[in-house]
């Protein structure tokens, strides 16, 4: 995806006004989907472009620029920020040079309901102000298609709803897990599977460690068998052939979970990894649902 123009367009028409400097520090951001899960990491990349030959320095003691971002969930309703620091790196932008830094907004953000989304980052150096204008964003809580709930066996786990929820992106059904604590009232991460193709219904089983294996088709002659580990809150990827209606998932006598009826998938070289993307925990409402 190319760097939003229209930001940088609204950035220069802005700088057309004020001081020289203005016009020489551009700021961009950028985001692979505009649709987002509700809970799903929600990464965005900041370019911060320095046409001056003094150096942006962003964090540390010798900061002497200042870089801000604003979430608004409708106008004038801004999205409340966490205690997370915003950089975990020094971020410097060079004289006459550029830099670019990404931050999940949910670590930032205080994000539980689904809704639209406006982003804006704001930086501020010798007394000016420079604005990347806003990216909008839709959050929703995407389509529920399948939940299980469990106790795990680990020693103060808990319970945990397991839930398949799709989403269209790219013109593609992709699938997604959520797990949340019920017990805790949080959610502890959406992770996502992958495309999904509705030839077969998706299915879930919990094996004797507590881990959750689901397994969907994800390309025609492919089945994708997901493992999601609770404790580090991970997940592992097998791949599977197809033939016909064969592919299940069974719990063997050992209390393991194995794929049946089909073999391991010997096609492409190279399958894009899943983009389970490790979250943190957020709070949820009572009843475990995402806020409409």
């Amino acid at each position: 995806m190319r760097w939003n123009l229209a930001l940088a367009v609204a950035v220069g028409i802005a700088g057309a006004t004020a001081s020289p400097v203005s016009a020489q520090i551009v700021v961009r951001l950028r985001t692979d989907h505009a649709r987002r899960l509700l809970y799903e990491p929600i990464p965005i990349r900041v370019r911060v472009e320095n046409g001056t030959k003094t150096p942006l320095v962003f964090s540390g003691e010798a900061a002497n620029a200042e870089l801000q971002f604003e979430v608004e969930k409708t106008p004038g309703e801004p999205a409340r920020r966490t205690d997370s620091p915003l950089f975990d790196r020094p971020f410097v932008a060079p004289a006459y040079g550029h830099e670019v830094f990404s931050v999940d907004l949910l670590r930032l953000f205080d994000l539980r309901s689904s809704g639209p989304l406006s982003v804006a980052v704001r930086v501020r150096h010798a007394g000016e102000e420079f604005y990347s204008g806003k990216l909008l964003l839709d959050v929703v809580p995407g389509l529920e298609i399948a939940r299980v709930l469990a106790v795990l066996p680990r020693e103060d786990a808990g319970r945990r709803s397991f839930q398949l929820r799709t989403l269209s992106r790219a013109g593609r059904e992709q699938l997604f897990l959520r797990v949340d604590d019920v017990d805790r009232e949080i959610c502890r991460g959406v992770f996502d599977l992958g495309t999904l193709i509705r030839q077969r219904n998706p299915q879930m089983m919990l094996d004797g460690q507590g881990r959750l294996h689901v397994l969907h088709q994800s390309a025609p002659a492919r089945l994708t068998r997901a493992i999601y580990h609770d404790e580090d809150r991970t997940i592992e990827a097998e791949y599977y052939g197809t033939d016909g209606a064969g592919g299940r998932l069974v719990r063997n006598e050992i209390n393991e979970v194995e794929v049946k009826g089909v073999a391991p998938y010997i096609g492409d070289p190279v399958i894009a990894p899943l983009r389970g993307e490790r979250a943190e925990p957020r709070a949820d409402r009572p009843d475990n649902r995402p806020r409409r």
